[in-house]
């Protein structure tokens, strides 16, 4: 039984890493998320350790900065997508050996899965084996173990202390460990306000996104402004007006889609086992509650802290689920087959697996089947990018979000189209940035803002024939054409012609162009001249 988990492990594991790479190979991955973490790996491998609490306290990717070391540069985002599709999929052999193999099949089908696995890389990926690993611990009443891994689930990321705070509230509800349950809520807790109030402020108050715009820790302009202006507010309206939250949530239809999906996906099994699903409530409500909707997206990274709960309860579920069955008067051998029946549907109308439906539609961009394999045309954008832009980290470059390429990362700073091209971007000096002004911050409350520098892009890096952004914002892109959205189109069109007042074309071929900032130009008004 053991070889077969391994076994299983193997192979999955090598699908999804050769997949996620030749992906990546084929330059068919984006700025966000895939380019933020392999520049900030770079640049933390380069003594910038400031990035590890860029936008996120994500620690953790202390450990991917320790590849460039020993690596080289090009073969470092490759490493990191095999890395992250090992952490997916090492659960896998769990889940054969104690909770049997319906439930190594849901796990293996269930869509988030893919996504997660397929869509650039993200620091969340983490939280699929330490989830599992709490779980698996907990089922053996190995507590002390369960609970390491709960405290290691903080650590990827801030909401997912949130998440550390639900696990011990599992912990109490169901196996009545007040003590262990207490010390993950007490722990988590404290850590997401530290996290929250002083890592994110004091980092991201002075450090500069590379998109032009400084973050700072702001309710007003977040996802869940409409909720109320300050977090107090937010807390009270949640616990104060159910009834204005559940509103919100079953009368948009994307966030009902999310739900369907993601139960759906499973059978409705995991309904049946609800304390285990106290652990998935934090992110829900960072999903359900917010109003962008890419966290609401089921093609996107936030269902990772629920993959492994999910399939905790629907292995749980899966008694109760067969005796509800025999109760409709059905035939009871016929509850499995029909089970696995609608798992691989399910996979197959909803994943970018490679007997997924999206595998084989054109129309899918990020996931069709022609993006694995190695065509001319990229073959001449990389070799053009290596050979037109100088290797130098001072040389600045600003790149259409869905063209990256490693050669266009290993730069102390990079910038997402139409950032750096027809204005000045706003920069920061990140070695400010120090433990001792965090200090200051939390005891005193003196933020001290580094000096600002405002940067042209040196080159930039547009592919007409692959899908416009501006910055992190797209259209409906299908067939290679922007759909739907003249406004758009005109908008994008019109910065590319604005782009070329400042900048020359250096090459051009088929859609693809680099130019070249034009001598002496530091102003748009020199530009008209």
């Amino acid at each position: 039984k053991n070889k077969k988990a391994t076994v299983f492990f193997l192979l999955f594991w090598g699908c999804l890493a050769v997949m996620s790479v030749l992906k990546y190979k084929n330059l068919h991955s984006t700025y966000f998320d895939l380019g933020v973490f392999f520049h900030n790996i770079d640049r933390i491998a380069n003594g910038e350790w400031p990035r590890l609490f860029l936008s996120h306290a994500q620690p953790f990717l202390v450990f991917w900065s320790i590849l460039p070391i020993f690596f080289p540069e090009e073969i470092v985002a490759s490493l990191s997508l095999i890395s992250q599709a090992a952490f997916l999929t090492l659960p896998i052999i769990g889940i054969y050996l104690y909770l049997g193999a319906i439930p190594s099949i849901a796990f293996l089908l269930y869509f988030p899965l893919w996504y997660n696995g397929l869509f650039d890389f993200h620091i969340d990926h983490l939280s699929v084996p330490l989830l599992f690993a709490f779980f698996f611990f907990e089922r053996l009443e190995k507590i002390k173990t369960a609970l390491l891994f709960g405290f290691l689930l903080a650590l990827v990321k801030e909401p997912f202390a949130l998440q550390t705070v639900f696990c011990g509230f599992y912990l109490i509800l169901k196996r009545k460990y007040l003590k262990e349950g207490l010390i993950l809520v007490i722990y988590g807790s404290v850590y997401f306000f530290i996290a929250y109030q002083y890592f994110k402020v004091y980092f991201n108050s002075a450090f500069m996104f590379e998109l032009g715009s400084t973050h700072i820790t702001s309710v007003t302009n977040s996802p869940y402004s409409w909720l109320g202006s300050n977090t107090k507010e937010i807390i009270i309206c949640i616990i104060t007006q159910p009834h204005k939250i559940f509103l919100e949530i079953f009368t948009n239809k994307e966030k009902v889609l999310y739900l369907l999906y993601l139960f759906g996906a499973l059978g409705f099994i995991p309904l049946l086992k609800p304390k285990v699903l106290v652990v998935t409530i934090p992110i829900f409500a960072v999903s359900l509650l917010s109003s962008l909707p890419n966290h609401h997206g089921f093609t996107h990274h936030y269902t990772a802290g629920l993959i492994a709960p999910m399939i905790i309860a629907f292995s749980q579920g899966l008694p109760k689920a067969k005796i509800l069955w025999g109760k409709l008067t059905l035939k009871k051998e016929l509850f499995y087959p029909i089970l696995i029946s609608g798992l691989f549907i399910c996979h197959f109308l909803l994943s970018p697996s490679p007997i997924g439906r999206k595998f084989f539609l054109e129309k899918a961009w990020n996931y069709h089947y022609s993006i694995y394999w190695p065509s001319d045309r990229n073959a001449m954008i990389k070799s053009t990018l290596s050979k037109v832009i100088p290797v130098n980290p001072e040389i600045v470059v600003s790149m259409q979000n869905s063209l990256i390429w490693n050669s266009l990362m290993q730069r102390k700073i990079t910038l997402i189209f139409p950032g750096g091209a027809v204005e000045k971007i706003i920069g920061v000096n990140t070695s400010n940035l120090t433990w001792n002004g965090l200090l200051k911050y939390v005891f005193l409350g003196n933020l001290e803002t580094p000096p600002l520098k405002k940067y042209w892009a040196d080159y930039i890096v547009l592919d007409l024939k692959r899908p416009w952004f501006i910055v992190d914002r797209g259209c409906h892109w299908i067939a290679g054409k922007c759909m739907d959205n003249p406004v758009f189109e005109s908008e994008f069109l019109g910065l590319v012609e604005k782009t070329q007042k400042y900048f020359d074309p250096i090459f051009e071929n088929d859609g693809f162009m680099i130019l070249k900032r034009k001598t002496g130009i530091t102003s748009p008004t020199q530009a008209g001249n």
